[in-house]
């Protein structure tokens, strides 16, 4: 069994991503917060995080740090809306940098979730390997 957090700041995506991805031996844990997501790591780590890069209350590039110090092969997938520049670098760019295995730009179908989320549980059982 698969067990995945996601991390997001709307009810509507965590909804989503939870239909799209639940079943298939997969469990999925919401948190509405990066520093709820990093609490519910920390009570019950996961296989995979999913999180959403542009977050009020904490970024999700400093949420992705976090997670990568508690969980260093941990898979991280970096979700976001696109269009946000930060120091003329897209902020999905900015998660690989801070740590995420991958990033996917939103909107996304279920397909593309899909193989991002298996391509990211791959690579980490390729690099673990």
């Amino acid at each position: 069994m698969v067990h995945i957090l996601v991390i997001d700041d709307d009810p509507f995506i965590l909804r989503m991503i939870d239909r799209m991805l639940t079943g298939n031996d997969r469990t999925i844990t919401a948190a509405h917060s990066g520093p709820e997501g990093m609490e519910s790591y920390r009570r019950s780590p996961s296989d995979l995080v999913i999180t959403d890069v542009a977050m009020p209350a904490s970024a999700g590039l400093e949420t992705i740090r976090g997670l990568r110090a508690l969980g260093p092969s941990l898979p991280i997938l970096a979700i976001s809306g696109g269009g946000w520049l930060v120091a003329g670098s897209d902020l999905l760019d900015l998660a690989c940098q801070a740590g995420a295995t991958a990033a996917l730009a939103k909107p996304f179908t279920t397909d593309q979730l899909r193989d991002a989320v298996s391509l990211c549980l791959q690579l980490v059982k390729v690099g673990s390997a």
